[in-house]
């Protein structure tokens, strides 16, 4: 067997992991990433909510980097 294998069918997507090749944990990150990606999808931000996102790293950035890069 490989270690994933995805089926599709006419209203599912089927994806089979080999446990020995994944770990449980991960695996559950995996899926809660899927559903909020799929979540993420169907709001319909303005475009200015990327401009927002894009400020607030910036931000944070400024804020943080002394911390985070060895001199």
């Amino acid at each position: 067997m490989q270690s994933m294998t995805i089926e599709t069918t006419s209203d599912k997507v089927l994806i089979t992991l080999d446990k020995k090749h994944f770990n449980q944990d991960a695996i559950i990150a995996m899926v809660k990433l899927i559903e909020i990606e799929a979540m993420a999808q169907k709001v319909n931000f303005s475009p200015d909510i990327a401009k927002l996102g894009e400020d607030i790293k910036r931000h944070w950035w400024q804020e943080n980097k002394e911390y985070l890069i060895e001199k």
